[in-house]
């Protein structure tokens, strides 16, 4: 399962030290976004982020995340936000039966 997470600035303040923490997933991993690449997700900026995990076990997969940065401008940090989200992990499908796997004769030299 690859997890994508999108962080979306649509307030007036640039972050700086952005950190988005999953609790089941991990290294999440910065992909894109930052426009200028001055490593601050300024105003109207979105960022991007992936983490790839197995899921093997069947059943409800709940996970929390946490994003956490400061003000690039005095560096006080920003309050957290906070997600979460929910995947149903099917059981494999049954073993299929492909049918009988017979032995083909035996092919005897002849004698003329």
């Amino acid at each position: 399962m690859t997890y994508t997470y999108t962080e979306r600035n649509a307030g007036d303040t640039p972050i700086s030290g952005l950190k988005l923490v999953d609790d089941i997933c991990s290294p999440v991993v910065y992909t894109g976004g930052d426009a200028d690449g001055n490593s601050v997700l300024d105003k109207g900026e979105t960022w991007t982020f992936t983490c790839s995990r197995i899921l093997s076990d069947a059943g409800t997969v709940a996970n929390h995340v946490v994003v956490q940065g400061q003000d690039a401008r005095d560096g006080r940090q920003v309050p957290d936000e906070v997600a979460q989200a929910s995947v149903q992990v099917a059981p494999p499908p049954p073993p299929q039966v492909m049918g009988e796997v017979t032995t083909p004769p035996a092919v005897l030299p002849r004698t003329l």
